[in-house]
């Protein structure tokens, strides 16, 4: 739930992810974005200079607001004690928090235009402004030059871009620059290898043994593999034989819910997929596609990493819904992949994200300015994760300056998109299975780290970001952070792999062609998603949870099976080695899926996966969850004005470790109608559930009233923080009009009594008694709010609470209060100026109004009013009437064009007069 209180007059802290140095330019101050040019531009050999002419097309990546708030609530959201646990934000509750403000991204947004460039694309819920122009005015714009490489189509910035000062920690990122950066599918480098040496992968259709139909669970019982040219290879059952996911899939536990995000930049062949199901017995896939760049690029050569995603993630969750989304290289906004994730994050339709795919050559603001804050957002929004930590060993890949193609590293280097804090990183193992005579596995067996000739599994210290705290004091002492986090099969020969690909447009199923941590990292996809369907809920960053079971060092308690031989140097790297415990080679290990999924919630922690949409008071409701003990009690957060109040803890009146039932006492006030309800168990150390929100109502039954409608606008949570809980109803009440309250249980045999709580001397006006008849029904109470007299209430903040007279005449029983700001609808309509002295022409001014200024000056438009650091505003008004007020040009005023905004407390959307053309005007 979202808050309300305007973001130009809340106070905002950003953090830059990249470091600063300034300078000065003439009279304007700017500093130099030190991190946002390739790494690899200042050691390569320039050959000329692109055509002073050439248009670029670029992108700016405006930073997030409140960064250390941020990580501290995706902390607390995997803290079962915190009373944000699993309280997971919508976009729009991110955005509100978060996202930049609306004055930045205007002020960007002008000085782009300033400099001549034509904006194409602002788009304020990506972050992103997107513009154009050519080479000379970007050179001259960001004080940079720039250089061509290779055979000349290559280029980029040879020294950091200079941006005005006033967007230090505005702008996070800059692209477009250069073209050296490039996504490529993991799978690449290691696939032409392997397809280039003799009698390695079976182009012929593979003739496997019969399977049987599938069971009850939807399951197939017997899909065997066989020989393909390599030897006995892997297919789905194997996998889910060899790390013990069978169980769940038997007892129903495959993955339902919500989706998984599947990124790629290719097209692929439908009938690939449903020859790898039915090959091997699994159900149908549902696959929707989703563009995030228009049109769909079709079938390219990076369709088998798609391919391979979409299969094996099936496997691991085959009833899971996939969202493929699809980028453009041909009309992507960054890059394809980029564009792809960044939908993925943003559309917040599937609670795990599978990224196969890495960079190379991209300037650091991309990982640290573009990419982490997009994996922060999804951290905040329960999103899960997973990218594969490359296929080329500690030596990971790097830019080829001659070829501009991403080319295995001559030093150690990771896949700096997996050692994002908010994301897990997966590593790959090998292991020569056992199989029975009809090829089928039966079993685990000792893993060793990924490293067969054809590719090594990833893994080593980030550059970029520091060692998080999940991280500290259970991996190297090295101050960075390390990857990967866990590792999962991905040898080509040991096993290998069956994968369904696309052979001249025929679906052909392929043995040993399927491999490398682009297999790994969907089969951890699909892990995650076993844990959703369990739990009822998202997991979001489940790093935090795995490295505490990872530090239990017992595969029965952890399901985490430690990976201890092996190493992965590769391409003449010296990479790192497998060591009991965590290592940069293997991560925590692989998984016992049956025992990880079981053990990643605490069983001593309570989960609640649904609660009613409304509970009443003096009534009784469900929990449904998980993990509840005989020594559940509920908390239960009831929202006030001032804050929420603990009405609990409450008893339950029926138990079952998956459902609670429980009475509300009529005595428990109802507050500003909104609940927040928290389950602990005693028994276990106090162990606390997530929280889970509804809406409290009286029970009609019980005698209690309740306010649901205010003049038809219905009750609605203004924020999750029941401190800004003060404006529940989207409408003002005016003087003199009449107010009509509709709901529940009003007592319409004696009568009810309206309090309307005001910011006036006595705290409040009325009562306003309503008898029986035309004005009061059980669903309805009508009432003129005076306009003038002793019982007028002014213009600010209210809140409204009917009580029931009842039979003694006691008026005990009371509704909820429902807030809703009085007076008349603010508009400007006109700003004039004599001298220093401003006057605002409009309506529903008081003297709690306070404006925001607007004024444009060199570095863009700032905004000199709304509220300080103690509360008051920072330009006095002198209000004439309801109509008129004025105040002093304030100090820092630069003449030139200027808006004024009025607002009424409590300061949310509607008592702010918008942007109506009424407010602008040129100031002298």
């Amino acid at each position: 739930m979202k808050s309300r209180t305007g973001a130009s007059l809340r106070a905002a802290s950003v953090i830059l992810s990249v470091l600063f140095c300034t300078a000065t330019n003439g009279s304007t101050q700017t500093i130099a974005a030190t991190a946002n040019r390739p790494m690899q531009a200042a050691s390569m050999q320039a050959v000329g200079r692109p055509d002073s002419g050439a248009p670029l097309m670029m992108e700016i990546t405006l930073g997030l607001r409140n960064r250390a708030a941020l990580d501290r609530l995706i902390a607390e959201q995997q803290q079962p004690n915190s009373p944000y646990y699993h309280r997971w934000l919508t976009g729009p509750e991110f955005e509100n928090s978060f996202g930049p403000s609306a004055s930045n991204f205007a002020a960007v947004v002008r000085w782009l235009s300033e400099q001549g460039f034509t904006i194409i694309g602002a788009n304020p819920a990506a972050h992103s402004i997107r513009f154009t122009g050519p080479v000379f005015m970007a050179e001259r714009a960001f004080g940079t030059h720039m250089a061509s490489f290779g055979d000349g189509g290559a280029y980029a910035n040879i020294n950091a871009p200079m941006i005005p000062a006033q967007f230090a920690g505005v702008i996070s990122a800059i692209h477009g620059l250069d073209n050296l950066g490039r996504p490529y599918a993991l799978g690449r480098g290691a696939r032409l290898a392997i397809e280039t040496a003799s009698n390695t992968v079976n182009m012929a259709p593979l003739v496997l043994a019969a399977w049987t139909q599938p069971d009850s669970a939807g399951m197939a019982g017997d899909p065997a593999a066989v020989d393909g040219g390599l030897g006995p290879t892997f297919g789905p059952l194997d996998l889910q034989t060899f790390y013990d996911e069978t169980p769940l899939l038997a007892g129903g536990t495959t993955g339902g819910g919500d989706c998984v995000a599947v990124v790629g930049d290719s097209d692929f062949l439908a009938s690939a997929i449903t020859l790898f199901n039915s090959q091997f017995g699994l159900p149908a896939s549902s696959i929707t596609k989703v563009l995030a760049d228009s049109p769909n690029p079709g079938i390219n050569g990076d369709e088998f990493e798609a391919l391979w995603d979409l299969e094996w993630l099936h496997a691991a969750a085959p009833g899971s819904p996939i969202s493929f989304y699809l980028g453009n290289a041909a009309t992507a906004a960054v890059d394809p992949i980029s564009d792809a994730i960044q939908r993925a994050v943003n559309d917040n339709k599937c609670s795990v994200i599978n990224v196969s795919f890495g960079f190379c050559g991209k300037a650091d603001t991309f990982f640290t300015g573009f990419l982490d804050p997009l994996f922060a957002k999804a951290a905040a929004q329960g999103q899960s994760i997973f990218v594969a930590q490359g296929d080329a060993g500690a030596a990971d890949v790097v830019l080829d300056p001659k070829t501009m193609n991403c080319v295995t590293g001559t030093t150690r280097h990771v896949n700096e998109m997996g050692a994002d804090p908010n994301v897990t990183a997966v590593g790959g193992t090998q292991f020569t299975p056992k199989y029975d005579a009809s090829g089928n596995d039966i079993g685990s067996v000792p893993e060793t780290v990924w490293n067969d000739g054809s590719g090594a599994g990833g893994g080593g210290a980030s550059a970029l970001f520091a060692k998080p705290g999940y991280q500290s004091g259970v991996t190297p002492a090295d101050g960075q952070r390390d990857v990967p986090d866990i590792a999962a099969g991905a040898s080509s020969i040991s096993p290998g792999f069956f994968v369904a690909n696309d052979v001249g447009g025929k679906a052909v199923i392929q043995s040993g062609s399927g491999f490398g941590t682009s297999i790994a990292a969907p089969i951890w996809s699909g892990i995650v998603k076993l844990i959703d369907q369990l739990n009822g809920a998202r997991s979001g960053n489940i790093n935090s949870r795995l490295y505490q079971l990872g530090a239990l060092g017992d595969a029965a308690k952890s399901g985490l099976r430690d990976v201890s031989a092996g190493n992965n140097s590769f391409g003449g790297v010296s990479g790192f080695s497998a060591l009991r415990g965590y290592d940069q080679a293997s991560g925590w290990g692989t998984p016992d899926i049956n025992v990880f999924v079981t053990s990643f919630q605490p069983s001593s922690t309570p989960v609640i996966s649904a609660i009613p949409s409304t509970i009443l008071v003096g009534g009784s409701f469900k929990i449904d969850g998980n993990h509840f003990t005989a020594g559940s009690v509920v908390n239960f957060f009831v929202a006030t004005a001032t804050g929420a109040i603990n009405a609990g803890p409450l008893k339950f009146s029926a138990y079952t470790p998956t459902q609670l039932t429980i009475d509300v006492p009529a005595t428990v006030p109802l507050g500003q109608g909104f609940v927040d309800v928290q389950v602990i168990n005693t028994d276990q150390g106090f162990a606390a559930s997530n929280t889970a929100s509804a809406l409290l109502q009286g029970s009609a039954a019980a005698g209690l009233p309740t306010i649901t409608t205010v003049n038809g606008a219905a009750l609605a949570a203004t924020s999750s923080n029941p401190s800004y809980a003060t404006n529940n109803v989207e409408t003002v009440l005016k003087q003199g009009t009449t107010v009509i309250l509709g709901g529940t249980g009003f007592d319409n045999v004696n009568g009810v009594a309206v309090d309307l709580f005001c910011a006036c001397t006595a705290g409040k006006v009325g009562p306003f008694f309503v008898k029986p008849g035309a004005g009061l029904t059980s669903t309805s109470i009508s009432f003129v709010l005076p306009g003038s007299g002793p019982n007028t209430p002014p213009t600010g903040p209210g809140s409204l609470v009917v009580s029931n007279q009842g039979s003694d005449g006691s008026y005990k029983k009371k509704s909820n209060a429902v807030s809703v700001p009085i007076g008349d609808t603010i508009s400007v309509t006109a700003v004039t100026q004599a001298g220093s002295t401003i006057t605002v022409d409009g309506t529903g001014f008081s003297t709690l109004t306070v404006i925001n200024f607007f004024n444009t000056q060199s570095g863009g438009v700032v905004d000199l009013g709304g509220l300080g650091a103690d509360g008051k505003p920072k330009i006095p008004l002198t209000v004439v009437n309801a109509n008129r007020f004025s105040f002093t040009v304030p100090a820092g005023a630069v003449p030139g064009a200027s808006y004024v905004q009025a607002l009424n407390p409590p300061f949310v959307p509607f008592t702010s007069s918008g942007s109506d053309a009424g407010g602008a005007f040129s100031l002298k």
